[in-house]
């Protein structure tokens, strides 16, 4: 049997975990440090669905040896901010020609990944992620609807793209589509836009510690303030791109097939997957909510998502003053949490692209290597 290992038992990986063990052919492994707490046999179900399923047959390891060591695939779902950790450790283990995919591949994690691609393995990442999923109940359950495509990028190894490309389409049960440049896939406007203007449309104009009555439902409350954010900082993106030359880039208003915001917003609050899905927040012992500053929405998209277009923007000369609000906001939210703690994340991700030797477009074009 074939090795697949997934990396991260949150949303995104157990739903792949399931998906993959209805296969036979495939020995599929979890890497969760959470391994007791793992079942036999993981529930699953579509989001529009009442009946559940089951599937069974992986192993759940938390022993990154047993994990790597001779798998042909590693997905990784791991968040942005634990990757580079997670890389170097991994590098210990993986066996020559293994494909690392990051799911999805956006936050930077190509300028990490040297190491890797020294022992041969080959770096790929999804421009999107496979499905919308949630957990029900963590090791145990899961719930998500699976798309029918995905875009898939290398940063080495090119002439293996299309191979892997069709290898993955039946493994995954979804049309894998291949893309010139791993570039396009670091600058897709999903989550790293979405996210913060959703986010910021809310709290702008609030303390972070506002209380809300109820937990706010992310996209089916969304309003057209969010997506007047979005479309700015979309445009923003697409400048970008068409300076870069990332032309395979799809723009969002293409992606969500609204070419304003209102009609954004209506697209948003009908997709059945993002019915049920609530805001980051907390219940307090009053009832009321409040952002959970230390989820994915604060911690990954911001510091991995709208910093990396800035700085790869700065290094273009454009000007993006929606993601400089956006920037603003956040850093002042986090500032205590930067000033208090040396080793916080938040205080590591203004200049990703400088810290790795990239200082001007020519740079760009030649880590990327854009002809």
């Amino acid at each position: 049997m074939r090795k697949i290992t997934v990396v991260g038992g949150g949303n995104i990986g157990t739903a792949m975990l399931a998906m993959l063990s209805k296969k036979e052919q495939y020995e599929a492994v979890m890497y969760s440090s959470k391994k007791d707490i793992w079942n036999e046999t993981l529930k699953y179900k579509s989001m529009a669905a009442d009946e559940w399923k089951g599937a069974w047959g992986y192993h759940v390891t938390d022993n990154l040896e047993n994990a790597a060591a001779e798998a042909e695939y590693v997905f990784i779902t791991l968040p942005s901010f634990l990757r580079e950790d997670f890389v170097y450790k991994l590098g210990r283990h993986i066996s020559e020609n293994c494909k690392v995919i990051f799911v999805p591949g956006c936050g930077g994690v190509e300028l990490f990944c040297k190491t890797l691609i020294k022992k041969g393995a080959v770096i790929l990442g999804m421009d999107r992620v496979p499905c919308v999923a949630r957990l029900a109940e963590y090791g145990k359950s899961i719930e998500f609807e699976w798309k029918n495509s995905v875009r898939l990028a290398t940063v080495n190894k090119r002439e293996d793209l299309d191979g892997i490309c069709s290898e993955l389409s039946d493994m995954l049960s979804l049309k894998v589509i291949p893309l010139d440049n791993y570039l396009s896939v670091t600058l897709t406007p999903s989550n790293q836009i979405m996210h913060p203007s959703r986010i910021y449309s809310i709290m702008k104009d609030k303390d972070i510690h506002c209380e809300f009555d109820h937990n706010i439902l992310f996209y089916r409350e969304w309003t057209d303030q969010t997506s007047e954010i979005v479309f700015r900082c979309s445009d923003e993106l697409m400048a970008l791109c068409k300076k870069l030359r990332a032309f395979d880039v799809i723009p969002l208003d293409v992606h969500y097939e609204s070419d304003t915001p209102e009609k954004l917003t209506k697209k948003i609050r009908s997709i059945l997957s993002f019915k049920n899905i609530r805001s980051p927040m907390v219940r307090l012992a009053n009832g009321n909510y409040v952002f959970d500053v230390s989820s994915r929405y604060f911690t990954e998209d911001f510091p991995y998502g709208v910093f990396i277009l800035k700085s790869l923007s700065e290094i273009c000369n454009l000007k993006t003053p929606m993601f400089d609000e956006l920037i603003r906001w956040y850093e002042e939210l986090v500032k205590e949490d930067i000033e208090t703690n040396s080793d916080s994340r938040n205080s590591c991700y203004a200049n990703i692209a400088k810290e790795n030797g990239i200082f001007t477009r020519e740079d760009i074009f030649n880590f990327y290597n854009i002809k």
